[in-house]
């Protein structure tokens, strides 16, 4: 049974503790379960709790609602401590959660500051579950109030609305002027996102995805909290 649990685990969590559903909201689901079934289960220390709810708090912004990637439409507390800084050469300094193996990266004030600002990217692919074609897509947070707001959850019926929350139109990336597309279009799997960078005036978060017999996506979000956004699509 313990090997079938370790199993089944690494089919739903990174090696970072991200969940693999594509979604926020459903990453905090997946602690909720897991809390219930672990006073009961005699193989809970298989899983690093602990690296999992580091992740969660990263995932919401500072107002509490959830990145609106995949699956997700709901609240949770975002981070309430400041973790370790990355400082720019004018002396502010801002959280940085790399998770860019796994598929996300997030820079954002600190928790001790006003909390204006966060830039939330999206790209990944581990299976068809709660998955939208948001690959490279992101949400801006600024001056206390959504820029950039993405597609998120409209529902689980299939209706003409839920199909068109699931293509690549719903979303903050590219897509086509007469076609859309949904994630089965998706080549390759696992995290599409580099490593977050910092540079002299701000942070590069970037990934690039391949839609099939479309076209190859790089995209480059450089990221100056309180002051700019470029976007660099190619």
């Amino acid at each position: 049974i313990r090997k079938e649990l370790k199993a089944l685990l690494s089919e739903q969590f990174t090696e970072q503790g991200v969940h693999k559903e594509h979604s926020p909201d459903y990453h905090l689901f997946m602690i909720r379960a897991l809390d219930r079934v672990g006073a009961l289960h005699p193989y809970m220390g298989e899983i690093d709790m602990e690296a999992i709810e580091a992740v969660s708090p990263w995932l919401a912004f500072p107002d509490g609602t959830l990145g609106r990637f995949g699956d997700s439409e709901k609240t949770g507390p975002p981070l309430a401590n400041d973790p370790e800084s990355t400082c720019l050469p004018d002396g502010q300094c801002y959280a940085v959660g790399d998770f860019s193996r796994s598929g996300y990266a997030i820079i954002r004030d600190l928790p001790s500051t006003e909390q204006d600002s966060m830039l939330f990217m999206t790209g990944m692919s581990y299976s068809p579950v709660h998955r939208h074609a948001d690959a490279l897509s992101f949400e801006l947070f600024e001056a206390g109030r959504f820029i950039f707001v993405d597609g998120g959850k409209y529902g689980y019926v299939n209706t003409p609305e839920r199909q068109y929350f699931l293509t690549s139109d719903a979303h903050n990336t590219v897509s086509l002027a007469d076609e859309q597309f949904s994630s089965d279009r998706y080549a390759g799997s696992g995290s599409f996102l580099n490593p977050v960078t910092q540079y002299d005036h701000g942070f590069l978060l970037s990934g690039k995805v391949e839609i099939v017999q479309k076209f190859v996506h790089e995209r480059r979000l450089t990221y100056q909290p309180g002051r700019s956004l470029e976007i660099h699509d190619r």
